[in-house]
């Protein structure tokens, strides 16, 4: 198991990594896993498998598995970015890559399919139990087994206050929100946070296989996202 050696990924403000292909994040055993930066530790909870195809990856059987990520707080003034290369096996409602808060409708920064019919996915951030802002892809890019790396990047700004977004597709851009429709995460430490489940109790759980998780505290480029597509991708043949 390990990825082999290649391009690299971009790394400035890189805060989160998680990788089933990459031993330093998981052995391939156990109920553990490591962000690779950050020294941020994760829980296996449910019984979340694991597989070797392409490279390692952690499975989800859309029933109660996810991995509980430890305490997480950092600033996002100069933004916020979360790629994950994943491969969904069902169109779970609402199903999570990431959904970091303080429980439901709290200070979430969420990525995942949108509803269960449009094969869409989205990215969002709330404030608080009122005041939230999501943008969605128009459809087709979240079909259930096929690969796909998902990207959704949150302009900076003052924590709180409104700012630009974006979603990217396999290194590509496919939407953009317009002028203040979306909102800077406010830096506040994170208790709940979960990969693969959502901090709605309604929400399903993600069905599939998740074989990494990318976040950032700054806006990424076009650029630096299709770097990163064309450094992961290789272990699927792409």
């Amino acid at each position: 198991m390990g990825i082999d050696a290649g391009p690299i990924i971009a790394s400035e403000g890189l805060v989160f990594q998680l990788d089933a292909g990459n031993f330093r994040s998981y052995s391939g055993s156990g109920l553990t896993t490591s962000a690779i930066v950050a020294g941020i530790g994760a829980t296996l909870v449910g019984g979340v498998g694991f597989t070797t195809s392409n490279n390692g990856a952690l499975t989800f059987d859309g029933s109660n598995d996810f991995i509980d990520v430890a305490d997480f707080n950092f600033d996002f003034s100069g933004g916020l970015t979360i790629c994950s290369f994943c491969r969904p096996t069902a169109a779970s409602n609402w199903g999570r890559i990431v959904d970091f808060g303080l429980g439901q409708a709290n200070e979430n920064i969420l990525l995942g399919r949108y509803s269960n019919s449009s094969n869409s996915f989205f990215i969002e951030v709330r404030n608080n139990v009122d005041f939230q802002r999501l943008i969605y892809s128009t459809g087709g890019q979240f079909v259930i087994n096929q690969n796909h790396f998902l990207t959704g990047v949150v302009d900076g700004g003052t924590p709180g206050g409104g700012t630009n977004a974006r979603l990217y597709y396999n290194g590509n851009q496919i939407s953009t929100a317009s002028v203040n429709s979306m909102i800077v995460p406010n830096t506040i430490n994170r208790t709940s946070n979960y990969i693969a489940r959502s901090n709605w109790t309604a929400d399903a759980y993600y069905q599939g296989n998740i074989y990494s998780v990318l976040i950032y505290n700054r806006a990424l480029s076009q650029q630096e996202i299709l770097q990163n597509y064309i450094a992961l991708k290789r272990r699927f043949g792409l």
